[in-house]
């Protein structure tokens, strides 16, 4: 089932009580610099995958989780730039991957914008404890520990994203 919904908050995917149920779903953001879509996809319980396609100069709203997330992002087009808590900017470019760690009830990123006003990427969104019950029932094997792979991402020093270029 696709669901479309028009409102001004792309940030929605991390309040999962705003989204409508559906396998697909496709939220549309219009400001003055341009227009941004992301296709969410609910793969799993607490786990998403995210097709963003933004032509805008920025689609920062403030955020304050209600839960823990483990976030994904690789670039794939474009570029995208946002200002850390700490003080600290990270750049995410074309073939770059990254990996954040968005915590419960803190605002970690403080601005973004999106210079060459393109970005095309994927995200992979992980709500920490809903995600890990998933992994712990439906791939046993692989010992996936999702808050192992966090305190990795966290001992990179004080930022919280490390970029790695894949190409």
């Amino acid at each position: 089932m696709n669901s479309t919904i028009q409102q001004p908050q792309l940030h929605d995917i991390y309040f999962p009580e705003k989204k409508e149920k559906s396998a697909n779903l496709i939220l549309q953001q219009s400001t003055d610099t341009g227009t941004g879509e992301m296709t969410c996809y609910d793969v799993a319980p607490g786990i998403q995958i995210t097709y963003n396609h933004l032509n805008m100069d920025s689609c920062y709203q403030p955020l304050i989780p209600k839960e823990d997330f483990l976030q994904i992002d690789h670039c794939l087009e474009g570029c995208y730039e946002c200002e850390l808590e700490s003080g600290t900017v990270s750049f995410l470019g074309e073939g770059d991957l990254c990996v954040d760690y968005l915590s419960k009830d803190k605002q970690v990123f403080l601005g973004s914008r999106i210079p060459l006003k393109k970005y095309r990427g994927i995200t992979v969104l992980l709500e920490m404890e809903t995600a890990q019950c998933t992994l712990d029932q439906g791939f046993q094997q692989a010992h996936i520990n999702l808050v192992f792979v966090n305190k990795k991402v966290l001992q990179k020093g004080s930022k919280k994203v490390s970029t790695f270029n894949t190409q």
